[in-house]
């Protein structure tokens, strides 16, 4: 993975058939600065996207999409508005980077483990593409989680020193991403769910916001 990486590849992706979802019309919330969050369910699909959406009729789903640049007085938001925002390998890579954090949250636990440390690991991501190819809109998926999202670490410097017991996890996993890789990759900008902090979990749920 990480020599796909370094020379710029792509990873493999696993296209997991035909669903039928039902989107929200509005965000719930506007309090992300990157992508709108929408409510979604899902009505029917294929078995195979029944085996990877297998849990998402007992918690639903959440769909996303890329913020447009919000324009200033006397702008307008077409010219603003940069061609490929809302383009397929936008969504694909935001993909690749939750899935890329999320395998080196795997090679993270099984040391944690060892050292009777805690374990973490990202919400899972799809993308989903509505319509045909030509005019089709682009969505990242994710299962609807429960709890209050904390933030403990950013990209611009800030560390969330109140939950200290819960931040040590998500700190050196951070500081274990860049010295794994060599330097290449710094998993950061990270947000926990409050539900995963009962200490029988044994387990804290991560999500990744930012991207390319």
């Amino acid at each position: 993975m990480l020599e796909q990486i370094r020379q710029l590849r792509g990873l493999e992706i696993k296209t997991i058939g035909a669903a039928c979802l039902k989107i929200a019309p509005s965000p719930f919330s506007d309090r992300g600065m990157i992508r709108w969050p929408f409510y979604a369910k899902l009505v029917h699909c294929s078995p195979a996207a029944a085996e990877a959406l297998r849990d998402s009729k007992a918690f639903g789903l959440v769909a996303k999409r890329f913020k447009d640049p919000i324009p200033e007085s006397g702008q307008d938001r077409q010219e603003l508005k940069p061609k490929n925002i809302h383009s397929k390998q936008r969504y694909f890579s935001q993909m690749e980077v939750q899935s890329v954090a999320a395998a080196l949250a795997q090679e993270f636990n099984q040391i944690s483990r060892e050292k009777g440390g805690k374990e973490i690991r990202f919400a899972p991501i799809a993308v989903f593409a509505a319509g045909t190819h030509s005019d089709g809109m682009y969505f990242s998926m994710e299962k609807e989680l429960p709890g209050l999202w904390i933030r403990f670490i950013n990209n611009y410097g800030y560390i969330n020193k109140e939950e200290e017991e819960q931040a040590a996890a998500i700190h050196a996993f951070s500081h274990w991403t860049y010295h794994r890789t060599g330097g290449l990759l710094l998993v950061t900008d990270l947000l926990v769910s409050d539900a995963s902090f009962p200490q029988q979990l044994g387990q804290q749920l991560l999500r990744m916001f930012g991207g390319p």
